[in-house]
């Protein structure tokens, strides 16, 4: 009886191995228990074993391999080789998607290289902002100009947009962009230096283009000056909203030297086509 029993377990286990361990069970419901002779249950173990630990490696593939993937990405992605990786292009997409609204002499730009070049036009900077409210950063490029080195005559050239070329006097003080008229449509300011006081222009911005918003006297007209414009002052111009309409007033202080030291400030409001000049007060 102990034979026949010895030769039906071991008949089982011969034919489990030789059917492959593919047919093994791996769950828990596989008890070695149940097999008395020791060289069957070695036999059956070694093909559990086996078959359990193709079955992790089957599972952890699909973890180690993206593991990897990723350890190599970061590797190459942080390594030096990548960061000069088409440095330019990223630099200029960069600078595509940056904002300057504003610039400011000793802050953001120098005049200090375009006094000392040979050349007669020499790029000091832009603005890159979106002016009409279109998601669309416009752009305008401000340069420093002299025409003639053997003459003291310095200007300032604004590039707009489309390409055309707005000259005015002075060197560049600062530039920025205020929505002045409350239409949601922003202006550009812009403050030169000449001799010893700031020359003010303001420019709207229509598809593209600048137009020079005109200031009037308080009786409507807009005077030929030496500047080509009223607002000029050897202190400092601001806008606000003084009558809280929406509409920012210039208010322009002035400084006026004679007898005695007399201080005016001028106020200019706008009129649906410049600013008027509409008070003034010591």
């Amino acid at each position: 009886m102990a034979v026949m029993f010895l030769m039906f377990t071991t008949l089982r286990a011969i034919v489990a191995w030789n059917v492959g361990y593919n047919d093994v069970p791996v769950g828990d419901t596989f008890y070695l228990g149940n097999y008395k002779d020791p060289e069957t249950k070695r036999l059956l173990r070694c093909t559990l074993e086996e078959r359990r630990g193709e079955n992790v490696l089957k599972y952890l593939k699909f973890f180690i391999l993206p593991l990897i993937i990723g350890v190599g990405l970061w590797a190459f992605l942080t390594s030096d080789d990548y960061k000069y990786l088409n440095a330019e292009e990223r630099y200029m997409a960069f600078v595509a998607r940056q904002e300057i609204n504003y610039l400011t002499k000793g802050e953001n730009f120098s005049l200090y290289s375009a006094f000392r070049s040979d050349e007669k036009e020499v790029e000091l900077g832009y603005l890159q902002t979106d002016i009409d409210g279109d998601q669309i950063f416009e752009k305008i490029i401000f340069t420093f100009f002299e025409p003639d080195p053997d003459e003291d005559g310095y200007y300032t050239n604004i590039y707009a947009p489309d390409g055309e070329r707005i000259v005015i006097t002075g060197t560049l003080w600062k530039t920025f962009v205020n929505d002045l008229t409350g239409d949601g449509i922003r202006e550009l300011i812009v403050e030169t230096i000449t001799g010893h006081v700031s020359v003010t222009n303001i420019f709207a911005y229509q598809g593209g283009s600048l137009k020079k918003i005109p200031i009037y006297d308080e009786t409507g007209v807009e005077p030929q000056t030496l500047l080509d414009t009223m607002l000029v002052t050897s202190l400092e111009i601001s806008f606000e909203d003084l009558d809280g309409d929406g509409i920012k007033e210039i208010i322009m202080p002035i400084r006026n030297y004679g007898d005695e030291l007399v201080e005016l400030i001028y106020y200019y409001r706008w009129n649906g086509q410049g600013f008027m000049l509409y008070d003034k007060k010591i």
